[in-house]
């Protein structure tokens, strides 16, 4: 990297190219449309499980999980058959805005899995999911969690959880929206407010959606109902849309 470059990584949890080409195609994302057109796509490999918490800690540290030691989101404790939550402290291997940052580069990491609670960095840290609901110690450095409250109102966005009931999918299509709205919000504040080096961010949306909705897009799920899916895929593709209308905000 330059002296005047930023390398700037946007996730988005759960996404397919199955969803994503058609939708493209119909002109409903087009800012992904423009990048896989400018720019160039692939599809990779994922982990081994392919688990959001081994994924994303193999894309941030740059190695397996035999080696990062984050097999789950939960692990059991020592001699008991209870489960405690893996955090990021857990981790035997270095993220890349830790090497970053010892190289003198400033870093901007906001929702990325795994990273609660959050580490000290050069830079600035918001952890992703699965940060414990109201946290008082989710950003890094404290010191900017009052100036974000006072500056922009409400900054929380987690991840919402569990699966709705029938009938919901509007409620929680309207959910992601807000959130990602309220995540882009603050993306904007930081990268105004300071320069990076590197920046990363996961939205998280439609991994929620899939979660609950896939069952409308797909006619060989057990759940399949014909009448309900064309509603119900609806509410699934706007999950794609405020994530590629973020996409685009990001740009």
């Amino acid at each position: 990297m330059g002296d005047s470059s930023t390398v700037a990584i946007l996730g988005l949890d759960g996404a397919t190219f199955d969803i994503i080409d058609k939708l493209a195609a119909e002109g409903r994302l087009p800012n992904m449309q423009r990048m896989m057109r400018e720019g160039a796509r692939a599809t990779l490999m994922s982990s081994t499980p392919p688990l959001s918490a081994i994924a994303w800690t193999t894309i941030t540290t740059g190695v397996n999980p035999g080696k990062h030691g984050i097999f789950d989101f939960a692990h059991r404790r020592k001699d008991d058959y209870g489960f405690v939550p893996h955090t990021a402290r857990d981790k035997k291997a270095p993220a890349i805005w830790k090497m970053l940052g010892e190289e003198g580069k400033k870093c901007c990491v906001v929702n990325v899995p795994m990273t609660y609670p959050p580490e000290r960095l050069n830079g600035v840290m918001l952890s992703g999911f699965p940060s414990p609901p109201g946290a008082a110690d989710w950003i890094f450095p404290s010191s900017i969690a009052s100036e974000l409250k006072r500056e922009l109102g409400e900054i929380d966005f987690p991840k919402p959880g569990g699966l709705i009931r029938d009938g919901q999918e509007k409620e929680l299509a309207d959910e992601i929206e807000q959130k990602t709205r309220r995540q882009v919000k603050v993306l904007e504040y930081l990268l105004k407010r300071d320069r990076y080096d590197f920046v990363i961010t996961v939205f998280d949306g439609i991994d929620v959606a899939s979660h609950s909705l896939w069952k409308f897009v797909d006619p060989s799920h057990p759940k399949y109902d014909g009448k309900k899916a064309p509603e119900g895929r609806e509410q699934f593709y706007r999950a794609y849309e405020i994530s590629d209308w973020a996409v685009g905000k990001m740009r």
